[in-house]
């Protein structure tokens, strides 16, 4: 099987190219990766590469969040060569609606969260392969700093932004109208209820009202909510952040924006770095006995520092989703906090913190769940069984 994989600026995704590459290479694949950045006619993962590639037969495409199916002209060829084309999505489908308006024609979509399979089926019936894809960690290989030994006590790795900044740039797409009304509204359900989704928010708020939209403009609506979504976001960051700092509790953090967070005590939080390559954070986490997780709005799905994190024999101390609660155990091999009663967080960290026995127990035996099931090996496995 010949297979087309990308390159983008997206370096985290950049990782996961690689990670898919050298899978399908150990299983005895043809790949070849194109560099979409890349504007050269010649040279590594140039287009002229891509084209003497597909010279020879294109068999299966992979895209991540629809970079390499997002111009039309690539559908277009993808199409003319008869390939399939699996888009594996890391963020919710509301983002891609263009895409999903006329996919490819051997089109496979995969998404993390079942929420997300469910919107793609009743808002997009054309795509008739939409299937629910967990994320993947990476296998460590080489021996772990020993628990006992790490340095950071507990470690978040992600981008925090200020929630409100998001307002101005929803003002921006709508106006001073009431459509920016309903998204603000729509906010506040999300901040009152930690278990909702955007889109069931954004349905109370039309409820509420007493408004009866037709399917495409409430498509509409969820297209342009992606500030509102981040807004989120970053609100729960914030939250879990403070509920942690303002009980005295040190806090590492890792990622872009955090000199900005609003904090009284900023000895405690303990900002080790901003442009950290995704690969390079392996290292921070590996040295931490706890690495945090917030989900990021995703209430029946899962996510990758959940997964690395265990392979790495850290505790992951993370809010929970449906799916993370069927398939893993609190003090066992996770532990869950809630979003709704931050306020028992700090006694979690402390119980894990207080008894090295207990926490390396629930690291081992997370990092053997995750390394027999959720590796990217399985990962793999899971696309070529829906090709």
């Amino acid at each position: 099987m010949r297979v087309l994989l990308f390159y983008s600026g997206i370096e985290s995704f950049n990782y996961f190219t690689d990670e898919i590459n050298n899978e399908l290479v150990n299983r005895g694949f043809e790949t070849y990766i194109w560099d979409l950045k890349n504007f050269s006619q010649e040279g590594e993962h140039s287009a002229e590469g891509m084209i003497q590639f597909c010279e020879k037969g294109l068999d299966l495409v992979i895209c991540i969040d629809r970079l390499g199916i997002n111009e039309k002209m690539h559908i277009d060829f993808w199409n003319m060569l008869d390939s399939h084309v699996v888009n594996i999505l890391m963020d919710p489908p509301f983002r891609f609606h263009p895409t999903m308006e006329h996919p490819p024609k051997k089109y496979i979509q995969f998404c993390p969260d079942m929420d997300h399979v469910e919107y793609t089926k009743r808002y997009f019936p054309n795509i008739e392969n939409v299937r629910f894809l967990p994320h993947a960690g990476t296998l460590p290989n080489r021996p772990l700093i020993p628990y006992e030994d790490r340095k950071y006590r507990l470690l978040f790795c992600g981008t925090y932004y200020k929630p409100e900044g998001y307002i101005n740039e929803i003002r921006k797409l709508v106006g001073n109208t009431m459509l920016f009304d309903i998204y603000m509204e729509a906010a506040e359900y999300l901040f009152a209820d930690s278990k909702i989704t955007v889109e069931q928010a954004l349905n109370e708020t039309l409820s509420n009202r007493n408004m009866q939209l037709s399917v495409d403009f409430f498509k509409s609506l969820m297209r342009f909510a992606e500030p509102l979504d981040w807004m989120v976001r970053m609100h729960y960051r914030e939250a879990v952040i403070n509920a942690l700092l303002e009980a005295g509790i040190e806090v590492s953090v890792l990622g872009r924006g955090w000199s900005n967070f609003p904090v009284k005590d900023a000895q405690k939080l303990n900002i080790l770095g901003d442009r950290i390559p995704f690969k390079a954070t392996f290292d921070y986490m590996e040295n931490a006995k706890i690495c945090l997780n917030v989900m990021p709005g995703f209430k029946r799905g899962t996510h990758d520092r959940v997964f690395n994190s265990l392979l790495l024999k850290s505790v992951c101390l993370t809010d929970t989703s449906t799916w993370l609660e069927e398939n893993f155990t609190n003090w066992k091999n996770i532990v869950f906090y809630s979003l709704d009663e931050l306020d028992k967080l700090p006694d979690q960290v402390h119980k894990i913190l207080d008894d090295d026995n207990l926490a390396k127990s629930i690291a081992e035996n997370g990092c053997m769940e995750v390394s027999e099931k959720y590796v990217w090996k399985n990962f793999v496995d899971a696309v070529l069984e829906a090709i």
